[in-house]
């Protein structure tokens, strides 16, 4: 046979040798067996999943967001933000400006805990606890940051009955180290129980970070009406407008006093108003005012 058409012959069946020979080698690199690996022993990396995927804090106070991975073999942990997909830490590596994030890791435990100190409430969003592995592995956590803020129950205006007493409550959840303090205030004056202003009486009491507090005002006057603002210890402010009623007949009662055709409603406004005095001539006011707000919220 022609020497090139051996040739020929056998360069195929070399090429395949040679693929067989390097496809047993990456399958066995250790042909001594001293480092063998048992098939389908190999894992990919695990998430701890009962640990916290929703943290709440209030706002100033520091959050951390938990995450263990075991069988890294080496693998890098990244923390992501999801909504921009900005990436904060990358291992002991942190890739943002913002002093108040820094990664904790624990590689006794695998644990990598972002930590957000002062959380404010931009923070509030998910955060992806990623290995760079392919495809990737991750585990979202969600940061909620609540701000603090005051709350008067029922409707933002009273109308409430000259000679009656007006009651206010406000609650409100406060952070951990803020004080057991409410201020209510006038049309932006502060009210005291020893004011020039008789008649005025401040309850207030806390259980845990709930603040509840109650203000009273005794035979109300004309000049009594306006704002009236509860005002915790470092959390947002709430507010009610107090509408003094002296006639018999309160204009504030009135909707649209111009000639109209009669519509479907006008049945239950006459009931409403017949009703609001009715009940503003009742000797238990509490009820009036419940009442009240019931029939304003139909109309």
């Amino acid at each position: 046979m022609h020497l090139a058409t051996l040739h020929l012959l056998l360069l195929p069946l070399a090429t395949l040798i040679s693929i067989f020979i390097a496809d047993t080698s990456f399958a066995n690199p250790d042909p001594g067996g001293k480092n063998k690996k048992v098939a389908g022993s190999w894992s990919p990396p695990e998430f701890d999943e009962t640990l916290a995927n929703n943290i709440t804090v209030m706002e100033g106070e520091p959050a951390a967001l938990p995450c263990v991975v075991t069988k890294l073999r080496g693998r890098s942990v990244s923390w992501i933000r999801q909504r921009d997909l900005h990436v904060i830490s990358a291992n002991e590596l942190t890739f943002t400006s913002d002093d108040r994030f820094k990664v904790n890791i624990d590689n006794n435990t695998s644990s990598y805990t972002l930590e957000v100190a002062a959380a404010l409430r931009n923070d509030s969003g998910v955060y992806e606890c990623q290995v760079n592995t392919r495809p990737k592995l991750s585990r979202p956590v969600a940061l909620n940051v609540q701000v603090p803020a005051a709350r008067i129950p029922g409707p933002s205006e009273l109308f409430i009955r000259s000679g009656s007493t007006l009651v206010l409550s406000c609650t409100a959840l406060l952070h951990p180290d803020a004080i057991s303090k409410v201020d209510w205030l006038h049309n932006q004056t502060k009210l005291s129980i020893a004011g020039p202003r008789g008649g005025v009486s401040v309850h207030t009491e806390r259980a845990g970070q709930l603040l509840s507090s109650k203000l009273s005002v005794v035979k109300v006057v004309t000049r009594d009406a306006g704002n009236y603002t509860c005002q915790p210890d470092t959390v947002n402010p709430a507010s009610a407008t107090v509408f003094i009623v002296d006639e018999e007949f309160p204009a504030a009662m009135h909707h649209d006093s111009g000639a109209k055709t009669q519509g479907p409603t006008d049945g239950i406004t006459h009931l409403a108003v017949n009703l609001n005095l009715a009940l503003l001539a009742s000797t238990n006011h509490n009820s009036a005012f419940c009442y009240n707000w019931v029939l304003y919220s139909l109309l």
